[in-house]
């Protein structure tokens, strides 16, 4: 059996907006976490619900020396990135403020982790309402670690920013911080930045370790209420994303990431496109264009390149058509 460590050299990130129901029983699992060596920072994202001084209520209660920042609301993606460039230790972890650390895989990930060359360490997380695990790359029962580059489309399929651990000089890289590049929406916030984000990892060639699939690092939550307005906020998002591809890809030219670019273009028009079919096109017919412009120049800009993304076009248009007699049916 593996002998599990402290927190010691651990940052744990913590972003919070307007969960307020969930802030009691996470902050007490960052108590324990900070009791075990980690330093915990929380960004509260200008909560409105009084999370903010729920959390500064129980900070002073426990006597605890976690980090309660307050900002503007601006988005996940400021907010996660203001708490890299607070945090001091050598490994980072992310959490939301609705979710639960599994503070024993934590232990356990960050101690293999810190006897690995890796880049980064994966561990996988399960959803709280019906106990599923998620998909992890490879399914193992030991630690391994990969070269990221042989398995790019399954850390890709596997997504998000919470189920690793970094190494934080490898996160505040310049060429790393892919969050700046959505800083100028001006007055909308985008938030799905994660989509971006594991695109840009799995482009790299990075050494990673893999976690046995039952190596839980924590709990998701899958919101139940509200199901109709969050679906709207979503789709609102996907509406954002020719722009968000715009600016992802000139930070990437900008900053000279050292990416497999054919792979990070292939992948980033198949997300767009494959987001495309959700939303109406005479009403985001203008997402629709700015997709296809994107695909047109990403693609060589040559004749040839602007029949493939016109092919993606009708096969966008098809989907959504098929999409809506699907829905006419079931009423």
């Amino acid at each position: 059996m593996a002998v599990i460590s402290g927190l010691e050299g651990l940052s744990v990130l913590v972003t919070c907006y307007n969960k307020i129901e969930y802030v009691e029983k996470c902050f007490l699992a960052l108590v324990e976490m900070e009791n075990l060596g980690a330093s915990v920072i929380i960004i509260d994202d200008g909560s409105t619900d009084g999370s903010s001084e729920l959390l500064l209520k129980l900070k002073m209660k426990l006597n605890s020396k976690i980090q309660v920042v307050r900002t503007t609301n601006q988005g996940a993606g400021p907010a996660r990135l203001l708490s890299i460039e607070m945090a001091k230790t050598d490994f980072v972890f992310f959490l939301d403020i609705d979710d639960l650390p599994v503070i024993s895989g934590v232990q356990e990930l960050l101690n293999s982790f810190k006897r690995s060359s890796a880049d980064l360490a994966i561990g996988n997380y399960r959803v709280i309402q019906n106990s599923e695990v998620a998909f992890m790359p490879l399914e193992i029962n030991d630690f391994k670690t990969v070269q990221l580059k042989d398995y790019r489309q399954e850390f890709k399929d596997a997504m998000g920013w919470w189920r690793y651990i970094y190494r934080r000089d490898f996160l505040i890289q310049q060429h790393n911080l892919v969050g700046k590049a959505f800083g100028e929406f001006g007055d909308k916030k985008f938030v799905l930045d994660d989509l971006f984000w594991i695109t840009h990892l799995c482009a790299q060639d990075l050494e990673v370790l893999i976690s046995p699939i039952t190596l839980i690092v924590y709990q998701y939550n899958l919101p139940e209420e509200n199901a109709s307005s969050r679906w709207n906020a979503y789709l609102k998002q996907v509406s954002y994303l020719p722009e968000a591809a715009d600016k992802f890809f000139h930070f990437t030219e900008e900053n000279q990431c050292l990416h497999n670019e054919d792979w990070m273009i292939e992948v980033t028009l198949k997300d767009l496109w494959n987001h495309m079919p959700l939303l109406s096109f005479f009403k985001f017919h203008k997402c629709y264009v700015a997709v296809f412009y994107l695909s047109s120049k990403y693609l060589g800009g040559t004749l040839y390149s602007n029949l493939n993304a016109t092919g993606y076009l009708l096969s966008a248009i098809a989907k959504r058509t098929k999409r809506i007699l699907r829905q006419l049916q079931t009423h």
